[in-house]
């Protein structure tokens, strides 16, 4: 006899196929929240750092990096090249300077508790004077 019987066998199968039909749902909802508030939210926090670059130093960087504090950049955005395009499109519809975007998703780090440091590179052309 074993305690790994058929039907242990098949409670792990069924267990399985709910727990990445629950992770799909969340990615699912990750990419649709940051289709709905992120891309705004962000766009906002890039335009406030470029301006206050500019009033600074008078010119527009080479780049800005946006650290993510409500975490709108997961895993499931970072990976998903239609969010980076349509966060792209939008800022150059703001700004005919932006270059091209890029998200870092970094996570977890367990040095200090579970932390996650999610953040978007912005480029700029920088043709300007």
């Amino acid at each position: 006899m074993s305690f790994i019987t058929d039907e242990v066998k098949a409670r792990r199968t069924v267990s399985i196929e709910e727990t990445n039909e629950k992770l799909k749902t969340l990615r699912r909802n990750e990419v649709s929240r940051f289709f709905k508030e992120g891309i705004l939210a962000l766009c906002q926090e890039v335009r406030n750092a470029a301006i206050g670059e500019y009033m600074i130093t008078g010119k527009l960087p080479d780049e800005i990096r946006i650290y993510d504090r409500d975490l709108l950049i997961t895993s499931a955005v970072a990976n998903n090249p239609e969010c980076r395009k349509a966060f792209l499109k939008k800022l150059q519809s703001l700004e005919k300077e932006v270059r091209d975007v890029e998200f870092r998703y970094t996570g977890p780090n367990y040095s200090w508790g579970i932390t996650y440091d999610p953040y978007v590179v912005v480029y700029f052309s920088n043709n300007q004077e």
